[in-house]
């Protein structure tokens, strides 16, 4: 479905009217749709009868702190969405174009390498499980300076987004850097290690990567300057 192509008429699924959403996951379609039902329930999701690798866990209702990582990126959001758009006055529409914004910010983060080769930038992010490939997004003019007064509706949309990008890849830059103590050995870099690079004035969801490609040790043996290899060059 995701290439365009018809379900076959001898498939078992065809009698649940299957559609991709928005995420290209395979939903169930059909006569739920004006149900009061939430989305899930209208639309369920279709799995493979034959998967066996797929292992459901699921949380107590209002248990956050069992949901430890993802609760914390969800913290983080909540925190920096209230301190910039908690007072602000959105339709439901102009709000969900705002959350499905920053969505695809959590979703940009780089999490892990995909390959060792020093020339490969490519790296894994959660949004490869859920769309199968890494978030793109348009980059719109800076609107932080801007007065809010003075911009229409999508641009005060657009300035909440890059306010909070701003903070929030702040604030995750801050949270991957280790702050060890001295008495504890911290690991040296290595050729070819990918890097998170972090740089001012970055657009919501690009991230600037690097690979290390030289390393110059002091008189401790320990690596404090590199060579960096990123797309614009070392």
């Amino acid at each position: 479905m995701m290439s365009g192509d018809n379900i076959s008429n001898k498939s078992k699924i065809l009698n649940l009217s299957p559609f991709l959403d928005n995420k290209g996951v395979m939903r169930v379609g059909g006569r739920l749709e004006n149900s009061q039902l939430p989305y899930s329930g209208k639309h369920p999701i279709i799995l493979p009868s034959k998967e066996e690798n797929i292992e459901w866990s699921f949380i107590p209702p209002r248990s956050p702190n069992w949901g430890g990582l993802w609760e914390a990126n969800i913290k983080a959001f909540k925190y920096h969405f209230k301190r910039v758009a908690g007072n602000s006055k959105f339709s439901y529409e102009e709000l969900l174009t705002l959350t499905t914004q920053i969505e695809a910010i959590l979703n940009s983060r780089p999490l892990t390498p995909l390959s060792a080769d020093v020339d490969d930038l490519e790296v894994l992010t959660p949004a490869h499980f859920l769309i199968g490939r890494p978030i793109t997004a348009i980059v719109e003019p800076s609107l932080i300076d801007f007065e809010t007064n003075r911009l229409s509706v999508w641009q005060r949309i657009t300035k909440s987004v890059q306010t909070i990008w701003k903070r929030w890849s702040l604030s995750y830059l801050n949270g991957l850097q280790q702050r060890k103590k001295w008495v504890v050995n911290n690991e040296n870099l290595k050729i070819g290690d990918m890097v998170l690079i972090r740089e001012e004035n970055l657009p919501p969801c690009k991230w600037l990567l690097g690979r290390v490609i030289a390393l110059y040790p002091g008189q401790d043996n320990k690596v404090r300057v590199v060579d960096v290899k990123t797309s614009k060059g070392n």
